[in-house]
């Protein structure tokens, strides 16, 4: 069993994610192996993209750096693969969103969908309407509320924006 320490800190973090991406090339190539090995051989394009079809978000972005094939194949923000990322059954209310006309590749709008509002860590009361990206409070005297996203940053410069009416 490794200690973590403050010191080691980065040390540790960059040894799973070096971990994690392993793992997730070596279940991709066993998935990948699994298709061809039933249904022949398939076009290594075609067959990929059937499978990142049902892969979540964060494991597409891992995905674009295993290889560069991969990396082309996912480098295209409006490709079949984000759309079916995106359109989701769980985005329903948040496809009818106003915000998300500014937005325009479905890459963009399946990454503020994992950005946005965590309905089930927020204070008692906030409450979050159905497209996920605004909250409400209810003020109540001498409390203070908070709320998480739906995804926690280690490292980089990320911003919100906060607009009170």
């Amino acid at each position: 069993m490794v200690t973590c320490t403050y010191d080691n800190l980065n040390m540790e973090i960059d040894r799973y994610e070096n971990w994690s991406s392993k793992c997730m090339r070596i279940k991709l190539n066993l998935m990948h192996n699994a298709v061809e090995e039933k249904y022949g051989s398939i076009p290594y394009q075609h067959s990929t993209e059937r499978i990142f079809i049902y892969t979540s978000f964060k494991d597409l972005i891992r995905c674009s750096m295993v290889c560069k094939k991969w990396y082309s194949l996912l480098s295209d923000e409006d490709s079949i693969i984000w759309r079916a990322n995106f359109e989701d059954a769980g985005t329903r209310h948040f496809r009818n969103s106003k915000h998300l006309s500014e937005l325009q590749t479905f890459r963009s709008k399946a990454l503020a969908y994992e950005c946005a509002w965590n309905g089930q860590d927020a204070s008692k009361n906030i409450y979050i309407k159905d497209d996920c990206l605004t909250l409400h409070r209810k003020p109540v005297a001498q409390s203070s509320d908070g709320i998480r996203g739906k995804t926690g940053f280690l490292r980089g410069q990320h911003y919100f924006v906060v607009i009170f009416q």
